[in-house]
């Protein structure tokens, strides 16, 4: 009986992870990618105790984690590298970013309990409260040192050091990992998983993050979606990064279409948005906002939620109650009752024992009850959008029961038409406009 190409367990993933730390590959940075519910957490976990088990410091991060921005990437790649088996020798290499980091935090701290810059200082750049500023620092203890001080003081130093504080701290850790790796004399290795919950942040680990490490470092990433369709300039890397589909193990190769079910024999176009599959056609309101978010002045997380809410909005003109699932971006209405603002019951985020306990690891989301009547697929380049949103009116839904839509078996979709609100594309499309307009504005 021939032995099959993959099997449960994951070794497959796991010889190629050892082959990565081992240098027997030509690329540094392995991208596993497939759809929803297949597995890519539990790969994850298995990369990571096989690091353990051959004392090879390695450090996770998950993309569902709120508020991730590359500084806080950072943080959590340099608690995770000193706290592994070997850790203390990386320990004396990135004290000097430990302390930039723990600096950083604490101008956060000062921030946000003093409401921001403008409540902070006046126009000329002095501070509005001194007393006020001085309660906030001694608040916060023997944590606050010089520099933050220095830092707090006047506005334009202010502003200085946060227009810089990415650049600094991107830098301090990158020399910080080489120093720690000449005298640990082995090689590290980063693991990204639930990519496509960050793929706001892509250029800065395409384009900073990965070029920046240092040699023996490697980098392992999984998500839902391959990274040159997410961002064609991963293939400027060449063969510094090797994608690797993730297969069901009771799928053959030429079954791989985890999103696809029944005839798969129509014409799928694949995209580099995020998301799985989805379906277009006649009846449904397709709008694409071309938005720069860094002259908007929001960021991605917001950008969706603005979104979402513009066609919840949009709902609510036709009297139907649009709901937001936790881990699951779109907008769904309840079958039951369309009209129904109770809240639903959301499935929590938990802790994994897989990294430590420190990374939260989110649940299935719970469509029970409910369909989905928009969907989002975004895209973001150089801080600016594209791809965006559908608002289902009145169309033939039969070519849904052909797709797992955005990779969630059984989840069903639906349309006004379907809850019993008649309306007019014409008409839904005019309403999610004006409202897109007003909640995408600066």
């Amino acid at each position: 009986m021939p032995t099959p190409e993959f099997v449960v367990g994951r070794q497959a993933e796991v010889a190629l992870f050892d082959d990565l730390l081992a240098g027997r590959t030509p690329y540094r940075w392995l991208e596993i990618y497939g759809p929803g519910g297949i597995g890519k957490t539990v790969v994850g976990g298995k990369l990571l105790g096989h690091a353990q088990a051959r004392g090879i410091p390695m450090a996770a991060v998950d993309g569902i984690q709120p508020d991730l921005t590359p500084d806080r990437i950072l943080g959590l790649f340099m608690t995770g590298l000193t706290a592994s088996p070997a850790g203390e020798k990386l320990a004396d290499g990135l004290r000097a970013f430990d302390r930039q980091f723990r600096d950083y935090l604490i101008v956060n701290q000062v921030l946000q309990q003093g409401g921001g810059i403008a409540a902070l200082f006046d126009v000329v750049g002095n501070v509005n409260d001194p007393a006020g500023l001085g309660s906030i620092l001694g608040g916060l203890g023997g944590a606050v040192t010089e520099a933050v001080k220095r830092t707090a003081s006047n506005r334009f130093a202010m502003e200085r050091y946060l227009r810089g504080a990415e650049r600094a701290l991107t830098s301090s850790f990158m020399n910080g990992l080489a120093a720690g790796l000449t005298e640990l004399r082995r090689p590290v290795a980063l693991l990204i998983d639930t990519y496509e919950e960050m793929e706001g942040l892509d250029d800065w680990v395409c384009r900073t993050l990965a070029p920046g490490l240092p040699p023996e470092a490697r980098l392992v990433i999984l998500g839902r979606n391959e990274l040159h369709r997410v961002n064609f300039d991963w293939s400027e890397h060449g063969d510094a990064v090797s994608s690797h589909v993730l297969f069901a193990p009771w799928l053959a190769t030429s079954d791989l279409a985890g999103s696809l079910c029944g005839n798969v024999n129509d014409l799928f176009v694949g995209t580099n948005r995020g998301g799985q599959v989805t379906y277009h056609g006649p009846g449904q309101v397709v709008a694409y906002p071309l938005i720069d978010l860094k002259r908007a002045g929001y960021f991605v997380k917001e950008y969706v939620y603005r979104i979402e809410e513009a066609v919840i909005r949009t709902l609510g003109v036709f009297g139907v109650t649009g709901h937001r699932v936790a881990g699951a971006p779109g907008i769904y209405v309840r079958l039951d009752d369309p009209g129904s603002h109770a809240l639903l019951p959301q499935r929590p985020l938990k802790a994994s024992p897989l990294y430590g306990g420190q990374i939260a690891i989110k649940s299935e989301p719970d469509f029970s009850g409910l369909g989905k009547i928009a969907a989002l697929g975004i895209k973001v380049s150089r801080n600016c959008t594209y791809h965006g949103v559908a608002l289902n009116v009145a169309m033939d839904l039969e070519p849904f029961s052909r797709i797992n839509p955005c990779g969630y078996t059984g989840l069903q979709t639906v349309d006004l038409s379907t809850i019993g609100v008649s309306v007019g594309w014409a008409e839904a499309a005019d309403v999610l406009s004006r409202k897109l307009a007003a909640y995408l504005a600066p």
